[in-house]
């Protein structure tokens, strides 16, 4: 990718070493969304431009700014934009905030669209990658396949998450049991609690004041088992034990996992247009 900018000094190209961190016939397919900006955009839209890999999800956030840090006389910091990012087929990484009055309009654009529509593409600047699919500049990374974020968590999961209810049950169960043996296999989808394991959570819950009806309770039994899981497993097996707990219902994940065929593709047809083209000594 590289940077331009107003002055000279703030122009600059870079470029991957030549020790690939993983190997160049391994398909890649990137998950983006909303908030990804800065760096994240800089690493998906050159895996995208050069067909390196399948970026899906939703547009990114569109920040592409390069800033000097400058320290002041009385102690603080001026971040002063010096410079932009683009990506290696020439894409303005930075959405346009010339129009919008304040910080929080600005902010709440970003997430406004899953994708632009086609009238606002037709106003961005086209680009091709490295095969010659069509990409555009200055709004962000768009992906190559739609992929709606999973729904937002509820008030009450958002309550139970925050006082950190599963982790104090877990805690509580773990050393009451020294000598169990935890393994991942334990901790699968069948996994239930016992009628008194369930009324102990249930006073843990009245214990952290979460605001809990009977239908309620009901009704997040899935998403609460899920999070005894995780904690269980964070305490016992370590955190990767607990995020591929957590992933289980993560549809948007479940579903870029399907994609590894078609990134594959990709790969093969950006391998064999390598092969055709002449060498650059």
């Amino acid at each position: 990718m590289y940077t331009r900018g107003r002055i000279p000094n703030a122009n600059a190209v870079y470029r991957s070493d030549e020790r690939p961190r993983v190997s160049g016939d391994v398909p890649v397919v990137v998950l983006i969304d909303h908030g990804s900006a800065s760096a994240s955009e800089i690493v998906s839209g050159a895996i995208q431009d050069l067909d390196r890999g399948l970026v899906v999800g939703t547009n990114s956030f569109g920040k592409g700014l390069v800033q000097n840090q400058f320290r002041l006389s009385d102690g603080s910091k001026l971040l002063l934009t010096v410079a932009h990012y683009y990506t290696p087929s020439g894409r303005l990484i930075q959405r346009d905030y010339s129009k919008f009055a304040d910080q929080k309009d600005y902010v709440e654009d970003a997430y406004k669209d899953d994708v632009p529509s086609d009238s606002v593409l037709a106003t961005r600047p086209k680009f091709k990658t490295a095969s010659g699919r069509d990409v555009y500049g200055g709004g962000g990374i768009y992906p190559d396949v739609l992929l709606k974020d999973p729904p937002n968590l509820t008030r009450p999961e958002i309550d139970m998450i925050n006082k950190r209810v599963f982790f104090a049950f877990a805690t509580h169960w773990i050393s009451k049991e020294p000598g169990r043996k935890w393994t991942a296999q334990s901790l699968e989808k069948a996994f239930t609690l016992t009628e008194s394991q369930w009324n102990e959570l249930h006073g843990v819950m009245d214990r952290e004041k979460v605001a809990l009806t009977d239908s309620i309770w009901t009704a997040e039994h899935p998403f609460m088992l899920r999070q005894v899981r995780a904690e269980l497993a964070s305490a016992t097996l370590g955190t990767q034990e607990r995020y591929k707990i957590l992933v289980e219902d993560d549809s948007q994940l479940q579903s870029a996992l399907e994609l590894f065929p078609r990134a594959s593709k990709l790969l093969s047809q950006s391998l064999s247009d390598d092969t055709k083209k002449p060498s650059q000594r």
